[in-house]
């Protein structure tokens, strides 16, 4: 049996994997971990779920709008783009998909723009 010091650790050492990460345990790696493990395991990786499941929510409601301002005001959206991009680069991967795709708004709004600014198509 393990010293409750060494649970201790082994617990604070699992809290810093990610959700893939422990699923991936849990699922593949069983015989490796005492019954005592596997069950911080899975307590571990419910609260996880918990936790991000209600931080993603507010994360895409965000991207999301600025996304949309991205659509309708080119400039403001370059700026959270590149924001966005540099939080990702620097903290959570989210941020820099997210800023991938405002910016991927901002050039189809500048296409856009330019497209309807030029007249449409031309037939001659």
């Amino acid at each position: 049996m393990e010293s409750n010091n060494e649970f201790e650790k082994f617990v604070s050492e699992m809290e810093q994997y990610s959700v893939p990460d422990l699923e991936l345990i849990c699922n593949t790696q069983k015989e490796l971990y005492s019954d005592e493990e596997m069950a911080a395991i899975q307590d571990i990786l419910r609260k996880k779920k918990v936790v991000s499941k209600k931080t993603g929510d507010k994360f895409y409601i965000v991207a999301t709008i600025f996304c949309i301002a991205a659509l309708l005001l080119p400039v403001a959206g370059l700026v959270a783009g590149v924001i966005m991009i540099i939080a990702g680069i620097k903290g959570d991967p989210k941020w820099k998909s997210a800023g991938k795709k405002t910016l991927v708004a901002v050039i189809i709004s500048v296409m856009l723009r330019s497209f309807l600014y030029s007249g449409g198509f031309k037939i001659f």
